[in-house]
């Protein structure tokens, strides 16, 4: 996971962010809707924290809490998704607000990894939404 500094500061020039990780079956629609109460809830919970250099390992009512490294243009965390075939991210802000030269998701090979499914869903056509509640991309992991 990635989060950079753009225009010399972590987007509105945040500490941290919160961040979900649900291991799932499959990175399908139906998975991200069938955890999206359990990501909702654990955003609300004490988080962990996972500094710069850190691991997330998801799993389900466990949230973590990203403390950018403030003397970094980046700051880099791993996430060990060794026992999920696919990954629910959860987080407390859109996480392309950290995105300055680089995706927030990559690979072990550093190719960038694109959400599968998104909350909220966005309407055909116009790139719009049909939800009130906060965007929570997620996407498959290694």
């Amino acid at each position: 996971w990635t989060s950079q500094k753009v225009k010399g500061a972590y987007a509105d020039n945040l500490n941290s962010m919160k961040v979900v990780a649900i291991p799932v079956a499959s990175a399908t629609d139906q998975a991200l809707h069938g955890v999206e109460e359990d990501g909702d809830a654990s955003l609300k919970e004490t988080c962990k924290d996972v500094k710069h250099g850190g691991t997330i390992i998801p799993a389900n009512g466990t949230c973590h809490k990203l403390v950018f490294d403030q003397t970094l243009w980046q700051s880099l965390f791993t996430v060990n998704a060794s026992n999920a075939v696919a990954v629910a991210f959860f987080t407390e802000h859109f996480p392309t607000e950290f995105e300055a030269t680089a995706h927030y998701l990559k690979d072990k090979n550093g190719e960038d990894i694109e959400p599968v499914a998104e909350l909220p869903e966005k309407k055909s056509g116009d790139g719009g939404s049909t939800s009130t509640k906060d965007d929570k991309p997620w996407g498959k992991v290694i």
